[in-house]
């Protein structure tokens, strides 16, 4: 962090008002017009500096994460404190400060009195953030502000505003306080001589930027920042990483009054008060509050305008229902059926009777799919339902389908978890440190025939729980919770010897990697993230790289957490990670993910129980227990149309497609295509 330098000196010859390239010195007596501006314009130039502040100490910026030094390729995102992030060399923009005697020639104009009303010509669908440079015609403002006086960088402001020699600023690091340092000058002590070119700027002509500082060329490059130890100023619309904030340069008016930040709206192409950026800030008071892209009033505007747009497209969509009701064919009568000629009958006819032996066909499948499901009853758990009593019997009952390196056997759960060959760890949430949960509101299944089966359940007394997801409030990769490593101990004896009695102690570990700052709730990082999107986990904490690779949990001893999908073969039986809640009862409930529905569910819901037997646990499932019986039903109706068994089913009455009590269900990666064929592929996976 840079350490305050003193206030920052007059420049010397400071451009004369006669020159017009900005404010200067005016004439004894004279009205200062900078001063007239700001009497005008009350709005603009309202100090402002306490909400800069605010916004420094509660924004987060989305950044790419070789800006922070983490990764060069810069393929992932994270949050990143505003102050922090304009204390980096390698931050995304500046603040430029201009001081009182030496400030840009702003005019101040009447208000453009375009189509009244609010939203007369309608605000555009998305953000203008690749402005085509052609103009835009926006709409009118609302009635109260519609008389407001508009103010602009002037025309007489021939030269880039740069030329006027502003400081860099930042904040400090702790305090209120500014760091200021001066742009680098050639040997005539320029630091641009460059004129506005309005016909070239488009719609950044009243930045008060040149060519070279709006779009990046020459000295206003990345590479001249970068040469010049980024003591100059970088083109105002450079092109950014995909995903990373949008924010640009923003200004500092260092007056008498106070300092007055400005910044620019994309929708009017005005520098407006930063204020009237931070509705989250100085109106709704939000918990995570955003610097806005647009002024209020082009917010409101834009609001007013999708909200028209999506009624105009509804309406247009209920007239075309309507043309295309009214557009049917009538039916023919018996004397226009008549008068066919008979080969178009017979052509007419062949179709029909495959279609309908066709129909016949999948309404027999589904009869009998149906049938099999009915077979099977489920046993669902809610999703907070405690279930530590559950997690311990499973621990010495349950083994796992793979041969343990050491043992050179199937080991145990219990063994599984104490075994260094393991893949997956126990994710220890505490009260009020939950990741966020949101209902699933498009659940799997989608389609089939399954909600029939369910709501017949349902009437036999079987309930059904709604499925829970990580949801997109979640913005941050769980791992920023810093949750605690869980593992079972095993108390009064060796677990590996014949006969010993289970007793289980908890150990909590706390990890030594720190918080993990990648964004998991984005479109692009759900994109990536595919059937994991819903994990929780960022991409990088679900492929296993940087903090959550394997190395690294070899060098930090086991005390960090590994990737969700790392080390996994194509086919492997090792359970992923597990994840465990405590609730405000200080009861424990775990949950495993099932690679079906692709959802946390709860660790009961995957047990497979003896019921002659005390209902003893005797295997964990790698599917959920609707997921499970889904596949149950669709690997018998595979050996059925594959051994012809489907007509022998039927002349039994049913006898032959009996279910058995649980079946092994094999593991199914995720993304692969339906098991089944027919109607009940509909039914088994995305």
């Amino acid at each position: 962090m840079r350490e305050p330098m003193p206030a920052v000196a007059a420049v010397a010859n400071p451009l004369s008002l006669s020159s017009m390239s900005g404010y200067g010195q005016h004439a004894a007596g004279a009205v200062d017009p900078l001063t007239q501006v700001m009497t005008l314009d009350t709005v603009t130039f309202q100090p402002n500096e306490e909400v800069f502040w605010e916004a420094l100490d509660k924004v987060s910026l989305t950044v790419s994460s070789f800006r922070i030094g983490e990764d060069k390729q810069g393929d992932t995102h994270v949050k990143e404190n505003l102050r922090t992030h304009l204390g980096r060399d390698n931050r995304m923009f500046d603040i430029l400060c201009f001081k009182e005697h030496n400030m840009p020639l702003f005019e101040a104009h009447s208000p453009r009195l375009r189509k009244a009303g609010l939203g007369g010509v309608g605000a555009p669908d998305a953000e203008d953030e690749n402005e085509n440079g052609n103009g835009t015609t926006t709409a009118a403002p609302s009635v109260p502000d519609r008389e407001r006086v508009i103010t602009r960088i002037s025309d007489k402001q021939q030269q880039c505003i740069v030329s006027l020699k502003p400081t860099l600023m930042y904040p400090h690091e702790k305090t209120k306080d500014w760091v200021e340092l001066e742009l680098w000058q050639d040997s005539q002590g320029s630091c641009c001589n460059y004129p506005r070119m309005r016909k070239t700027l488009g719609n950044y002509k009243n930045t008060g930027f040149c060519q070279r500082h709006v779009f990046g060329g020459e000295n206003g490059s990345e590479i001249y920042w970068t040469q010049k130890s980024s003591k100059a100023v970088r083109g105002f619309n450079l092109v950014r990483n995909q995903g990373e904030s949008k924010l640009r340069h923003m200004l500092c008016l260092d007056t008498h009054k106070g300092k007055i930040f400005l910044k620019w709206c994309t929708q009017c192409h005005l520098w407006k008060n930063f204020s009237e950026f931070c509705d989250d800030i100085t109106i709704h008071n939000a918990e995570n509050p955003q610097i806005d892209t647009f002024c209020h009033v082009c917010k409101k505007r834009q609001m007013v305008s999708r909200s028209k747009q999506l009624e105009k497209r509804r309406s247009l969509r209920k007239s075309q229902l309507s043309q295309q009701t009214q557009a049917l064919p009538k039916p023919l009568n018996e004397g226009e059926v008549n008068q066919l000629p008979m080969q178009a009958e017979a052509a007419a006819a062949a179709p029909a009777a495959v279609s309908a032996e066709v129909v016949e066909a999948v309404a027999q499948d589904i009869e009998r799919q149906i049938r099999m499901l009915k077979q099977i009853i489920v046993k669902d758990f809610p999703f907070h339902h405690p279930n530590e009593h559950d997690f311990l019997q499973s621990l010495d009952t349950v083994k796992i389908d793979y041969v343990d390196n050491v043992s050179k056997s199937k080991p145990t759960l219990r063994q599984y978890f104490e075994s260094s060959d393991r893949l997956g760890d126990i994710l220890f949430f505490p009260f009020g440190k939950w990741p966020v949960f949101a209902e699933e509101n498009n659940p799997i299944p989608k389609r089939g025939n399954l909600s029939k089966v369910m709501a017949s359940d349902v009437q036999k007394g079987v309930k059904y729980y709604p499925s829970l997801r990580v949801g997109d409030t979640q913005e941050l990769c769980i791992v920023n919770l810093m949750p605690m490593l869980l593992s079972p101990v095993s108390v009064g004896g060796d677990a590996h010897q014949p006969g010993f009695q289970s007793g289980t102690d908890w150990r909590y570990q706390q990890i030594k990697t720190g918080p993990c700052v990648c964004i998991r709730s984005t479109s692009e990082a759900k994109k990536k993230l595919e059937n994991y999107k819903f994990t929780g986990f960022c991409y990088g904490c679900v492929k296993g790289e940087g903090m959550a690779s394997q190395e690294n949990w070899i060098a930090t001893g086991g005390a960090s957490i590994r990737g969700f999908n790392a080390g996994r073969k194509k086919v492997d039986h090792r359970p992923r990670h597990l994840l465990c809640l405590e609730n405000n009862s200080n009861q424990k409930i775990f949950l495993k993910w099932c690679t079906q529905c692709h959802t946390w569910k709860n660790y009961s819901t995957f047990l497979k129980r003896d019921e002659q037997n005390g209902n003893a646990i005797t295997k964990l499932n790698t599917f959920c227990a609707v997921c499970h019986r889904r596949q149950m039903v669709s690997r018998k109706l595979q050996n059925l149309n594959r051994n012809g068994g489907a007509a022998a089913a039927e002349n039994n009455n049913g006898s032959a497609y009996t279910m058995p009590d649980s079946p092994s269900p094999p593991v199914v990666q995720e993304g692969s295509p339906p098991m089944a064929a027919g109607p009940i592929a509909a039914v088994e996976t995305e």
